[in-house]
């Protein structure tokens, strides 16, 4: 019984097989997890810029029903260059029709017609970039707000 004990009692270490099985599993679950991770972040930071034009266009109605007419900018609904920023960090964008009349600088959809009758609310998406067209390549990771309100979201799933 005693040299049964100690031959199992003598072996402390790790033999180098085991260690580099060990090292080949951590390898495929970082290889499988990092870009499920990396899709995760993009989802969470659409999700906040999602929210954040939500509460930029509630204030930007309130303001609406107060004077009657929509602000200029959104420092008129205290929205600074450097307080609203979107989570890639760039400042949201707002377009308002009234100002607009007639120059064509309204966001468009697939069939070419205005996303809103009112204003436009936005966010250039992860790439920074952004075209008046949504279905265009720089636009489609735009995170929008579409038919006067009751779309928010992705460009490319409007």
């Amino acid at each position: 019984m005693e040299v049964k004990s100690r031959a199992i009692g003598a072996r402390r270490g790790v033999t180098l097989v085991e260690l580099l099985a060990a090292m080949l599993v951590l390898g495929i679950l970082v290889l499988v997890g990092f870009p499920q991770y990396q899709k995760y972040l993009v989802r969470m930071q659409v999700q906040q810029a999602t929210t954040d034009i939500i509460a930029l266009a509630a204030k930007i109605d309130y303001y609406y029903n107060d004077s009657g007419q929509y602000p200029v900018d959104l420092s008129v609904v205290g929205c600074s260059a450097t307080s609203c920023i979107d989570p890639w960090g760039n400042p949201y964008q707002y377009i308002d029709h009234a100002l607009t009349k007639g120059n064509g600088h309204v966001r468009r959809d697939r069939s070419l017609n205005p996303l809103n009758n009112d204003y436009d609310l936005y966010s250039m998406g992860q790439d920074g970039l952004s075209s008046l067209p949504i279905t265009q390549k720089d636009s489609l990771d735009d995170v929008i707000r579409a038919s006067n309100g009751h779309y928010f979201g992705l460009a490319s799933n409007f």
